[in-house]
């Protein structure tokens, strides 16, 4: 530890059938562990912990927020005590372990400060570029899984899905990482959502007056994304398809029966547990006001990234879409559909141009991806 000056702590294992129990040595003693040695470093300035997991709402209660983490799966909570380790520990590092720390204390960075600092971004996606995407992420299974049933469960207008491009969300840390507090210098960066800092002893607080000291305890919520209704339409648009708009208690009573059906088969088979209620989380008008201003307004960059990672799981067979038999401007009377004893009769609906599909095919067809590159735009 004697050479290093900053920790970013990414790493957790990902899985949602498991419990707290299961997940605490990988996701949270780790973290611990860690936290025990920046504490012990005389050069550390910034531990970085990247989290994941159920986000508190913007209009959720504390008590709320763990009545819901209460009920979720295993990795939400063990994200949520890792956070909650990080910030223990900023807390004991500038309350006792370094109460006043001095510029001329050897070892010690020349402005006293060290930042431990929690980053949590969401969803996170493909980028324009590439698109690779992990398909264990619950937002892609869940895509793949409507896709497959033909329908997708629908949030109020006003709901905001926090989601960002990887390349971003790396960017981003490694910022934060140069610069021990966030938004130090300008760019166009998203701005967080909240900040919580402080914790600070009095000597410390007057020493931040002059700008020297830098806060010792970050909570960053990153609120780069853009509106749900947005994402969906990106979705079909890119996929050249229509799915039918269901309320979410409806969808999720169709996904469980299809669920039933295919069991270990069916993408939403390992979040079936975890669907709803909504995807999104409900912003006010004084946000959108915000996030809708030509300096933040980063939607049209998401939508990009959406649509880039919705062809990347097309071409690998992930999400499994119908195909023309004669050419992508065809009417959608000539789509043509995987044949599966097991579908049921949802052809006389109208509004399904996208039946139940059996991810990797069906009796020997073979699925085109129907979206090519330059469909795309920038």
């Amino acid at each position: 530890m004697s050479n290093i000056d900053t920790i970013i702590h990414n790493g957790a294992v990902v899985n949602y059938s498991a419990s707290y129990d299961v997940l605490e040595k990988a996701n949270v003693t780790s973290t611990f562990h860690l936290l025990e040695a920046a504490l012990q470093s005389q050069h550390l300035r910034n531990f970085i912990f990247i989290s994941g997991g159920i986000k508190q709402g913007l209009h959720q209660s504390d008590e709320e927020y763990l009545r819901t983490l209460n009920e979720s799966e295993g990795y939400s909570q063990a994200k949520y005590v890792s956070e909650q380790l990080t910030l223990a520990a900023g807390r004991l590092y500038n309350e006792v372990a370094h109460p006043s720390p001095r510029p001329e204390d050897k070892g010690e960075p020349a402005n006293g400060s060290r930042t431990f600092m929690v980053i949590k971004p969401g969803y996170i996606i493909g980028d324009q570029v590439a698109g690779l995407s992990n398909t264990d992420d619950y937002i892609w299974r869940l895509v793949a899984g409507t896709v497959r049933m033909g329908c997708f469960p629908s949030d109020p207008p006003d709901y905001w899905l926090d989601i960002a491009e990887v390349t971003y969300v790396a960017k981003y840390v490694a910022r934060q990482a140069q610069l021990g507090i966030p938004n130090d210098s300008s760019g166009p960066m998203t701005p967080p959502r909240s900040i919580h800092s402080g914790c600070s002893s009095p000597s410390s607080e007057d020493d931040r007056e002059d700008g020297t000291m830098k806060p010792t305890v970050v909570f960053h919520d990153m609120s780069r994304g853009l509106p749900v209704s947005e994402f969906w339409n990106a979705i079909q648009s890119q996929a050249q398809i229509s799915l039918k708009q269901l309320d979410w208690d409806s969808w999720i009573v169709q996904a469980n029966a299809d669920v039933d059906r295919d069991k270990e088969a069916h993408p939403l088979w390992a979040i079936q547990l975890h669907l709803g209620p909504a995807l999104g989380d409900r912003i006010t008008a004084e946000e959108v006001k915000i996030r809708s201003t030509e300096e933040f307004d980063t939607s049209g960059e998401i939508e990009v990234a959406v649509r880039r990672s919705v062809e990347y799981l097309c071409s690998i067979q992930f999400i499994v879409l119908p195909f023309k038999e004669e050419s992508l401007n065809s009417s959608p009377a000539n789509w043509s559909y995987p044949s599966n004893s097991d579908t049921d009769s949802s052809a006389d609906d109208d509004e399904h141009l996208a039946q139940r599909r059996v991810i990797g095919g069906a009796q020997g067809k073979h699925y085109h991806t129907i979206i090519s590159r330059s469909k795309l735009r920038y």
